[in-house]
């Protein structure tokens, strides 16, 4: 990326701040930035997972969803929901093999992308992006993992309190007379991609969160959710946690 794009200020602070480039030397964070190429993603457009074999993509701006989709039946489920900072294919980039997923742009998407082949370069000859990349894989599998616990172990409604809780942002209380905890990366989803995300389905969503909001734990508007009662939605996960354990 050049220097004189208007985007150019914007990546470098998304880069700064994303978990694979954290606290790595300025020098060779704009020598990386130099790397990407940017390219404008229209909302709904699904990304060809071929693509993902020849290049490794950053949002800066907006989300991208990673789906598998049942062909016979339409259902769908979001394995992730990708923010700016993120990376995607992580699985396409290690294995060298096309990952069988779906891709798409949530909203009007601004992303980053570099020749995957100049990423896997880049954890063999530079020790800083490696260092960061081995927790940035462990959180995914991390993720990956209580997902699946989550699905065998759990009702709706806890999954949707623990999906909540996992999306709390880092020192998030508003400076607003609500004094709520924003979920600033899940906050204005729909239901329905909400029921996608925990395996659930819109109308039992629906009922949850009802529930939640009924307790005075979260609080929502049309377009815009956030954790009224932090402490509250943790003891609720705490508490399944502990039963499912027994």
């Amino acid at each position: 990326m050049n220097e004189n794009s208007p985007f150019y200020d914007n990546s470098l602070h998304v880069m700064r701040n994303s978990l694979l480039f954290k606290d790595v030397e300025e020098d060779f964070l704009k020598e990386t930035l130099s790397w990407f190429e940017l390219i404008p993603i229209t909302k709904g457009t699904i990304i060809d997972s071929e693509e993902t074999l020849e290049w490794m993509y950053m949002p800066i701006v907006g989300r991208v969803k990673i789906s598998q989709i049942n062909p016979q039946t339409g259902k769908e489920y979001i394995i992730f929901l990708l923010a700016p900072g993120d990376i995607f294919d992580i699985v396409a980039l290690m294995e060298k093999r096309e990952h069988a997923v779906v891709l798409e742009a949530l909203e009007d998407v601004m992303a980053l992308r570099v020749r995957a082949d100049a990423a896997r370069e880049w954890l063999d000859e530079h020790p800083e992006f490696n260092k960061n990349f081995l927790p940035y894989l462990g959180k995914r599998m991390r993720y990956l993992e209580e997902s699946a616990a989550d699905l065998a172990l759990h009702d709706t409604i806890t999954r949707l309190s623990k999906l909540i809780l996992r999306n709390v942002d880092d020192e998030s209380s508003l400076k607003s007379k609500k004094n709520a905890h924003s979920v600033s990366l899940i906050n204005d989803l729909s239901h329905d991609n909400i029921a996608k995300m925990i395996g659930s389905v819109r109308a039992v969503v629906n009922r949850s969160i009802q529930v939640l909001k009924s307790d005075k734990i979260i609080e929502t508007s049309r377009k815009e959710k956030s954790v009224k009662n932090l402490k509250e939605l943790i003891k609720r996960c705490e508490h399944a946690l502990f039963h499912s354990e027994k």
